[in-house]
Formats: structure tokens, C-alpha cells, sequence
């Protein structure tokens, strides 16, 4: 069973090692690997869960996006 999360405001994460997969509230799954990168704006509603995939360690830079205006 996956624990969904919201995220706090919104975020850009960036894969640099690894691969990491998200599942979105609706059920969808996609994979990440070195160079991807995905929003999270999930601030409100189900959430996501992710997990590690692969026998390598998960490196990621995440940053905060901007307040909108």
C-alpha cells in the first residue's frame, strides 16, 4: 500500500543519480531517471508516493517554486 503526500507549496525536483518512480492520486506511475525532472504542485487533493527504483542510490535537487502572483 503507498502513502501519499502533498506537497507543502509547490517544487521542481531534478533527478541527477538514479531513478525514482511517482505515483499521482488518480494512479498513474512514471519513472525518473538522470536528467528528468517533474513539478510537484499537488498542494492540495490525494497527493503522490514515490519510491527508489534500481539497485543505485537516488540523488535529486530540489528546489521551491515562486508564491503566484
Amino acid at each position: 500500500m503507498l502513502t501519499c503526500t502533498r506537497a507543502r507549496r509547490g517544487r521542481l525536483g531534478i533527478v541527477l543519480i538514479g531513478s525514482i518512480e511517482v505515483t499521482g492520486a488518480p494512479g498513474e506511475q512514471r519513472v525518473f531517471g538522470p536528467g528528468g525532472f517533474f513539478l510537484m504542485e499537488d498542494t492540495t487533493g490525494g497527493g503522490h508516493a514515490t519510491r527508489v527504483v534500481g539497485n543505485e542510490d537516488l540523488r535529486m535537487a530540489i528546489t521551491a517554486l515562486p508564491d503566484p502572483a
